[in-house]
Order: structure tokens, then sequence, then C-alpha cells
């Protein structure tokens, strides 16, 4: 819970009389002492103690209801789903069956598409010839291309593969296809698209009992 955007989330159920909220983090005391004096300290979600670290803390301080801020914690969690729930503890996840789909870009894209959703032109690329025979299908050099893992958040791992640093304006690497071949080493998946700037949109919905949703936007 210690990220910027998770921050006026804290500040907001500080003033609410209805709802007690304990944030947690790995490193608490540089990322959230300075909007709440009541926190914990957590494994990071890729630790392999995160889970039995998130159930003790939930019985100890016996909280009904957890929200993952990170990928991490909602794919751990998704697997230990029924010993939450046998204990009471309700969690902000998805069913593990989608599990395949949310660890994967393509396998999202793909299940996207099977459900009507329009969905941009990508391709899968593990080798330099696959690489160079996407950079042709997307139209390169007169395009630039979009290149980032598969499997990865947060921007981590991405690229625009253009024949000039000027065809990016963001603060985005700027790949040739040579360098950008070089990254790929025959088993690991990046997704190649092409490039449009503009502002970025994370939407989260959530679902109520009832079965009204709540959408929730942020450009970035």
């Amino acid at each position: 819970a210690g990220s910027a955007d998770f921050v006026p989330i804290i500040r907001d159920f500080k003033v609410r009389r209805d709802i007690e909220l304990l944030p947690a983090d790995a490193q608490p005391h540089t990322r959230l002492s300075a909007v709440t004096d009541r926190y914990a300290t957590i494994p990071p979600g890729n630790d392999p103690a995160f889970a039995d670290a998130i159930f003790d803390l939930a019985i100890r301080e016996r909280i009904e209801f957890i929200i993952p801020k990170a990928d991490e914690e909602s794919f751990v969690l998704m697997r230990e789903r029924k010993r939450f729930e046998d204990a009471g503890i309700k969690l902000a996840i998805q069913d593990s069956a989608l599990l395949p789909i949310l660890q994967s870009k393509s396998a999202s894209y793909a299940h996207f598409a099977k459900k009507g959703f329009p969905v941009p032109a990508y391709h899968v690329v593990r080798t330099a010839a696959e690489l160079n025979q996407a950079l042709d299908a997307l139209g390169y050099p007169s395009v630039p291309v979009f290149m980032k893992p598969d499997a990865s958040r947060g921007g981590r791992g991405i690229g625009v593969i253009a024949k000039t640093p000027a065809a990016c304006s963001e603060p985005i690497p700027v790949y040739s296809p040579e360098f950008a071949a070089k990254l790929l080493d025959g088993n690991t998946p990046y997704i190649c698209m092409h490039y449009k700037k503009g502002v970025i949109y994370d939407i989260d919905v959530l679902t109520y009992a009832n079965g009204e949703a709540f959408f929730g936007a942020r450009g970035r």
C-alpha cells in the first residue's frame, strides 16, 4: 500500500468512521509513515513468506477484507483464496481460474477478442526472426513499434523500436531493431504493436453483491 497512487485512498479512509484501514507494505516506515501512524510490515508479494505473513496479520488484527495492491500479491492470494475465506476473510481478487489470463498480456488480448472487444493488432515474438516478421507486418520503419514483455507490469521492460529517438517524446527507451533483437532469448515472449502517443488510462472495476459495478479510471 506504499505506492503514490494509494496515498489518497489511505487519506480518505482516515476520515471515515464506518471502516478501519490497516495499510501494509514491505517498507512502511519510508512509504506510509508520512500519511498514517498505523500500519503493518509485510514481505513483498514475490517473497515465499508473503501469504503466511498476510494470513497471520489478518487473523491477529481481525481483518475482514483484504485489497492487494500489486500484481504479485494478487496472484499469490488467488492461489490461497480458500484458506482465507475459510477463516472468514474476503479477498478483492479474481477467481484463480483467470490466473493464466491475468499473467499474460497476449492471453488477455485473446480473451477480450473472444468476448467481442476490439483489440489492437499485436504480435508475440521470442526470436529475432519473429521480431523482424512482426516489424514488417506492423509497417516499420514507416511507423514506430511498441515492444513490451508479455508478463510484466508498471512499464517494466518496455521500449519503442524506431529509426530516431525523436519518434518518441515520452520517457521510454528507443531501440533499434538490432538492439531489440538482443533482448530476445528464444523463450521469453514479448508483445509488439503500433506505438500510440497519448494518455494511458487504468480502469478499476468493483462489482458489488447486488450486481452493480463501480468503475474508477485514472490517467498516467
